[in-house]
């Protein structure tokens, strides 16, 4: 992945871009890593270590193109050109006038300046060497023309007396780098320091992007410096020019920057209310040049007929969301494209539900009553649906903690519980087969008991109702109907009395006396009888069960 610069609007480093810079990482002290991120005033977060800053944003005074090296007295033995720049301590970016206007002439090709004597070091790129006897010639960059200005050592003894600071000297190449005419206009870094802040603006002529230009007003007796962008739109049907983009600097150095005349929020661009200095003024301006006015929802004619709370029509009868951020790095706000797709939805539910009739009711006085009755019934209907969602919900957590605890009980444990109840054998099946359903996860392949299918047929043989009632409530672990049918086919059963009953019956009859057996003879003709039937409120069985045991 090709490594590219941080700066906004700066292309370089892109493949696009085939000029070949320097890229510098950024610090790893923490002081120094808040400078440049108040400087470059990234709009994506903090700066990470991964980042990169290409050398067209450093002054030439914080870039070292060369290494020394000295004796112990001072004398330079011998210099060497680095195979990679690199930066003065403590350098932080300083320069952000847009992509364009940051093309600097490389100062590397100027002739060297070599002196045996004094040194003194030039924003880092030019050395110059002072010999009381020799005098030297160095290009003249601010010149229009290709001629040389020749620099004395009695012209460089004078610069070093009038103690010039280093960053006028750094600003002063700057300019020559740019090649801008002293004569025409006058660098930013350059006005006297002494002179108020605001006079310096309304003083400096600034480096203005293709269609900006700038206005000192007089307004109640105050100045304002207002930096606007001006294109020419059609405003209700004619033909004018207005301001898109301004920039407005009244004497309290107080900051306002607009867009089609609404105030935009200082945080998108990193700065607070207040101009610090003048280099802040010309980086703001190539800053909010960098910046795309938001187009607005660009809906249909349609959709802008639909009403909607969410979107309003600014002064050039655009459509825009409420939060319209107005300028943004693309074409389009988030918030717009919101608006857009909630207007396409809006339109769609007008297609699909048109507007329904309106319900005239009688006025009089029996049809209000009634109709009052029947809300009443409703509301009360609501309510008892409510309260019985509620202990529905209440009885199926029950339900679901109960065969949690039974699934996990322990046979030990079970046995131990219906030992203690004494329940009845087909009592105790049923609580068998319960439990063992319990434990299955699914509920095909089931394995039954004898005793427990034997209990299913009887109550399918009785009703078949009520069996399909419990199978399909899931009352009662009962296999399916299918099942029940084929082991009913499977017995061998003939018409008449069956040879093997009768065998069982007089051994069961062999133990009881004459008058036992009589009796139990005449009971039993009066059990069998007697139908069984089913409580369909308890699912209980009345009748005879079992030879009335």
């Amino acid at each position: 992945m090709p490594t590219t610069c941080i700066v906004s609007s700066c292309k370089a480093g892109y493949r696009t871009n085939p000029e070949r810079v320097s890229f510098f990482s950024i610090p790893k002290d923490k002081s120094l890593r808040d400078q440049w991120a108040r400087a470059i005033r990234r709009d994506k977060g903090d700066l990470k270590s991964h980042h990169r800053v290409c050398s067209k944003h450093f002054r030439a005074c914080d870039i070292i193109l060369h290494k020394k090296f000295m004796k112990p007295d001072g004398e330079i033995i011998a210099e060497t050109s680095l195979n990679k720049s690199q930066l003065r301590e403590g350098a932080v970016p300083m320069i952000f006038l847009g992509a364009e206007s940051c093309k600097r002439v490389s100062l590397e090709s100027s002739e060297s300046i070599n002196l045996k004597t004094n040194s003194l070091e030039i924003c880092g790129q030019v050395s110059v060497f002072l010999e009381a006897q020799e005098s030297l010639t160095v290009p003249a960059i601010m010149s229009n023309n290709n001629d040389d200005q020749t620099l004395t050592p009695n012209t460089i003894e004078t610069l070093i007396n009038s103690k010039i600071d280093e960053q006028t000297l750094c600003s002063n190449l700057m300019a020559e780098t740019l090649a801008i005419p002293m004569n025409d206009t006058q660098n930013i870094s350059s006005i006297n320091g002494t002179q108020p802040l605001f006079l310096q603006i309304i003083k400096n002529k600034f480096q203005l992007p293709a269609g900006w230009c700038q206005t000192n007003y007089n307004y109640e007796g105050s100045q304002v410096v207002v930096f606007s962008q001006t294109e020419l739109r059609h405003i209700h049907g004619t033909l004018g020019t207005m301001n898109i983009k301004e920039i407005v600097i009244n004497s309290k150095l107080e900051l306002t920057v607009k867009a089609l005349h609404h105030p935009i929020d200082l945080t998108t661009f990193h700065i607070d209310g207040l101009v610090t200095d003048v280099n802040m003024v010309q980086g703001l301006i190539f800053t909010v040049h960098n910046f795309n006015i938001c187009y607005g929802c660009a809906v249909s004619e349609i959709l802008e007929n639909i009403q909607s709370k969410v979107t309003f029509k600014d002064c050039m009868n655009t459509l825009r969301h409420k939060n319209c951020q107005w300028l943004t790095k693309s074409s389009q706000c988030i918030f717009c494209a919101k608006g857009k797709r909630t207007l396409k939805r809006k339109c769609v539910r007008l297609k699909e539900q048109p507007k329904p009739k309106r319900m005239h009711l009688d006025n009089s006085v029996r049809t209000k009553k009634l109709l009052n009755q029947k809300k009443d019934r409703i509301c009360n209907f609501r309510k008892t649906v409510g309260k019985l969602r509620v202990d529905n919900q209440k009885l199926r957590k029950r339900l679901e903690d109960s065969q949690k605890q039974v699934a996990g009980m322990k046979e030990e444990t079970l046995a131990q519980v219906l030992g203690k109840h004494e329940l009845n054998k087909h009592h105790e099946t049923v609580v068998w087969e319960i439990f063992n359903a319990a434990k299955r996860k699914g509920l095909k392949g089931n394995r039954y008991g004898e005793d427990w299918l034997m209990i299913c047929a009887l109550v399918h043989m009785k009703s078949s109702s009520t069996y399909r009632f419990i199978y399909d409530n899931n009352i009662l672990p009962v296999p399916s109907v299918s099942t029940i049918k084929r082991n009913l086919r499977a017995i061998k059963a003939k018409c008449g009395f069956d040879p093997e009953f009768f065998k069982l019956f007089a051994e069961f009859l062999s133990a009881k006396t004459q008058e036992e057996r009589h009796g139990f003879i005449l009971l039993d003709e009066m059990f069998t009888r007697q139908s069984i039937a089913v409580n369909s409120q308890t699912l209980s069985f009345a009748g005879l069960e079992d030879f009335g045991d």
